[in-house]
């Protein structure tokens, strides 16, 4: 291997520059001569390239398919070129790459591509997100303590019924998902939720007040009434979530 052109450059400097070579759309033999062999930096440049497209087609599946190899893989590009990731983390990556995606989805006659793309994010961010920072808990659900809620979980509105993989055509209809990450096979599990059920998940994520005084706020809000019905409801609601692992049980 012949010695680096640029060794008369700084470590940051020589960085900046694998950097810039690796993300830009070409790099010719000239080019990555000056960082040493050619050769080498270009076989490392490809590997560079091949992990990201992997980690977003791995992450945007569906969407890729719609949009189409040649579609994906010049956004792709341009994204490298344009706004390459500034994260270490590989789980990050495709948000960064999504972020850039969004204007050409947009553009798209499909409608519902965009909700595709956030539907399929919010499914990998789900299954990579950290839960090593969990406040402790109280031996039994109470409802004068505050809640805790997984923080494997997004909720999510669509407009369109992206979340129903299986059908063969998506209609536009207003959907307010939970994505949560399931406590035993790890996968990112999909609900459908009510409006009331919604606003009351809401309303416990921060964890900033007691399940009472949440619930209240919710039914004042809402202008409904805390009946029988109501406490029926919501008992059901909270043994489902409890069994889920969506609800964690009440801060200690």
């Amino acid at each position: 291997m012949t010695a680096p052109a640029l060794s008369g450059l700084s470590l940051v400097e020589h960085e900046a520059e694998v950097t810039r070579l690796c993300f830009a759309p070409q790099a010719g033999d000239e080019e990555l001569a000056r960082l040493g062999d050619a050769r080498i930096w270009r076989i490392y440049r490809n590997m560079v390239r091949t992990r990201l497209r992997r980690v977003c087609g791995a992450a945007l599946p569906r969407t890729k398919k719609a949009l189409g190899p040649e579609a994906f893989e010049a956004a792709f590009v341009s994204w490298l070129a344009e706004a390459p990731p500034s994260t270490r983390f590989f789980r990050e990556v495709p948000a960064q790459f999504a972020a850039h995606l969004a204007p050409r989805l947009e553009a798209r006659e499909e409608g519902w591509l965009p909700d595709l793309a956030r539907y399929e994010l919010a499914e990998w961010t789900v299954k990579s997100a950290d839960d090593a920072d969990l406040p402790p808990l109280a031996p039994e659900f109470g409802f004068e303590r505050p809640p805790v809620v997984s923080p494997a979980l997004t909720l999510l509105e669509v407009g369109w019924t992206v979340p129903r993989k299986k059908a063969k055509r998506y209609e536009p209809t207003p959907l307010h998902l939970c994505i949560y990450r399931d406590p035993e096979s790890f996968q990112a599990v999909t609900m459908e939720l009510n409006e009331l059920a919604r606003d009351l998940l809401r309303a416990w994520i921060p964890g900033d007040r007691t399940m009472t005084e949440a619930v209240q706020a919710v039914a004042q809000a809402r202008g409904t009434a805390i009946d029988a019905r109501f406490i029926d409801g919501l008992s059901s609601l909270l043994e489902d979530f409890l069994g889920r692992g969506i609800l964690l049980g009440s801060r200690a």
